[in-house]
């Protein structure tokens, strides 16, 4: 069969420098869940409120898809920035 093409969406947005209170929430979303299946959309959008700089209209915007997508990178971001101080 033939091959379907792939669109991927530019997403651009920046990630905080999250304060100790805001590392705590942005933590205990991510408490208690052992697996990618755990996580509810409305995970993925407090994870993005958070950390990023986008609002809620903004997020509202985007697929269910681009908050899991979304989510993993503030939470990947939001690390790495930890580990570099």
């Amino acid at each position: 069969h033939d091959a379907l093409p792939i669109y991927v969406k530019e997403i651009t947005f920046e990630v905080k420098d999250l304060n100790l209170d805001e590392r705590l929430e942005f933590n205990k979303v991510l408490q208690g869940k052992n697996n990618p299946d755990d996580y509810s959309s409305s995970d993925y959008v407090e994870m993005i409120r958070i950390a990023s700089n986008l609002t809620d209209d903004q997020i509202n915007e985007f697929t269910d898809v681009d908050w899991v997508w979304l989510g993993w990178e503030c939470y990947r971001v939001v690390n790495k920035k930890k580990l570099k101080k």
